[in-house]
């Protein structure tokens, strides 16, 4: 309507302006229209940025994991060796035991020693067993559990044929059965001064008295050493395993059957002997006390180690399943961002085109003089407001990290263009090291050809001195036949006529200055050909 009221002729002026409107909005349009491709590769490259930086954090994350991994597998190296420490213990802990006589006090139920050898392989929990790990454990448990099941079978065998000698003989061990519990209370008591005990029954009321008292005090000097050297825990425990098969008949019949065969083939040893065996005897069974402990402190120390094994094969488990949730929520925040930053490029195209329109139409309105309110138009919404905030906010944290972007791209080509002169530096020093390589050959094969030759002259002068020395000596042997006939012929002369002796004489000399002169030239030619043999020789060795 302003238009028509201030226009003469409005057909005219509408269709002009709708031209000029059309050719400005094209004009304008053109340039958002091209820079839209542009920012698109901006975002394309920000979200291949992000992929790249969560694609270095996973391998980050998978290299920790392989750290983990490797410390696993020392773990479970110090588990095993501390299982074959803790055997290696025992087997002396055995021999020691069968060196003090207590062999009959070693042998516990199989079932007890089959628990015993598996309680260490059930504390160690590692993933890494193997099944043929499994099998050669269990055939070594299955013959260990034999080999202690015939050693039982053939102490109670034993101890039955001594049963039966003892009451073939008439002898009574019901009054030493009588009190098993002050057996149980003594682990420490070695088997001699049972002996002792048993003798003295056999000889007499005094010596047996003398004999208990005697092995009274001595098993209270040892149950005090064992309690100074030992905590009561470890020889409670240390007289449950190996006492545990004194209850039953068989078996306490091993101590007072050795007891009456010593008594009947030696006739009772006197006190002071017993008491120095009891002596012995508790300093021995004070270091098998020792073993002992030392034995379940390593058991206590693997079982430790067992547990921080299985605390860290859980945290490694823990930590990986948190990567995997961490990688895939790293992904789909990935995609989320690079989602809003498309949006926000699209946002951002908009606006800048609804603000080049409306610059436009502000400019129309000016250009015509049409009042409008601009108070009213400029007065924004909370929503406007609070979306060109965002959209600054969003705008600034994309520009800082495009920035933080930017720098590490400079450094990564930096290190990469440092990498290449590395790089061609190292082909560079290969390729003058194999030159140097190609030479040093070619210079060994010249060598070698140049040797090749020398080798040759020097067989050839040899043969060339063989032939000479080979004449030399024939003319020597010549001289001594002129000689000879020389001799002969002073003989003639002194003999007969002067005349044919001298002519004689004179040839003789003439063909021996030729063979004098000969053989100076043979020595002569000689002498070059040593030398010549010699400079040959110092050529080939240098």
């Amino acid at each position: 309507r302003a238009l028509s009221s201030t226009s003469k002729d409005p057909g005219t002026t509408r269709e002009n302006l709708r031209e000029r409107t059309r050719a400005s909005v094209a004009k304008k349009l053109a340039g958002p229209t091209d820079a839209m491709p542009q920012k698109r590769s901006r975002c394309r490259t920000v979200a291949e940025t992000d992929s790249r930086m969560s694609k270095s954090r996973s391998d980050s994350q998978i290299n920790n994991k392989a750290v983990l991994e490797c410390q696993v597998k020392d773990l479970l190296g110090l588990a095993k060796s501390k299982d074959l420490e803790i055997l290696h213990l025992r087997s002396e802990l055995r021999g020691m035991r069968a060196q003090l006589g207590l062999e009959e006090l070693e042998a516990p139920d199989p079932e007890q020693a089959s628990q015993e050898i598996k309680q260490p392989q059930e504390k160690e929990v590692s993933p890494a067993i193997s099944a043929t790990d499994v099998e050669s454990t269990l055939l070594l448990l299955q013959d260990q559990n034999q080999g202690i099941l015939d050693e039982l079978n053939m102490l109670k065998s034993e101890n039955r044929m001594l049963k039966d000698r003892l009451n073939a003989l008439g002898f009574s061990l019901e009054h030493r059965l009588d009190s098993p519990d002050k057996v149980l209370r003594c682990p420490s008591l070695s088997p001699e001064p049972v002996t002792s005990g048993c003798s003295g029954n056999s000889g007499g009321g005094m010596r047996a008295s003398s004999a208990e008292g005697s092995a009274q005090g001595s098993t209270e000097d040892l149950l005090s050493e064992t309690r100074r050297v030992g905590s009561p825990d470890a020889v409670d425990s240390e007289c449950s395993e190996a006492y545990q098969p004194i209850t039953s008949s068989d078996d306490a019949l091993d101590a007072p059957s050795g007891c009456g065969s010593s008594s009947e083939s030696e006739g009772g040893p006197p006190s002071r002997e017993h008491s120095r065996r009891g002596s012995s005897g508790n300093t021995s069974e004070v270091s098998v006390a020792c073993l002992t402990e030392r034995i379940h402190q390593m058991e206590e120390n693997q079982h430790s180690t067992a547990e921080e094994l299985q605390a860290t094969l859980q945290e490694l488990a823990d930590l990986q399943q948190i990567t995997q949730e961490l990688t895939t929520e790293n992904e789909r925040l990935g995609e989320e961002r690079a989602i809003l930053v498309d949006s926000l490029c699209q946002q951002g195209e908009r606006l800048e085109l609804y603000g080049r329109q409306l610059d436009y139409f502000r400019g129309l309105l000016d250009e015509h003089r049409v009042a409008y309110a601009k108070d009213d138009e400029d007065a924004k919404s909370g929503r406007y407001v609070e979306l060109e905030r965002r959209y600054a906010e969003l705008n600034e944290g994309s520009r800082f990290e495009r920035e933080q972007l930017l720098g590490v791209q400079q450094q990564l080509s930096s290190a990469l263009k440092m990498a290449e002169q590395e790089n061609a530096e190292a082909q560079g020093l290969m390729a003058a090291l194999k030159e140097r390589v190609h030479m040093a050959e070619r210079a060994v094969e010249m060598e070698r050809r140049d040797r090749a030759v020398a080798k040759a002259e020097l067989e050839a002068l040899r043969v060339v001195s063989e032939g000479e020395q080979v004449e030399l000596n024939r003319c020597r042997i010549q001289l001594e036949q002129e000689r000879q006939r020389v001799a002969q012929l002073l003989s003639i002369h002194n003999a007969g006529d002067k005349t044919d002796i001298r002519h004689l004489l004179d040839s003789e000399r003439l063909d021996k200055e030729r063979a004098e002169a000969k053989a100076a030239q043979l020595q002569e030619e000689l002498g070059h050909t040593r030398s010549e043999a010699a400079q040959l020789q110092e050529a080939i060795s240098k």
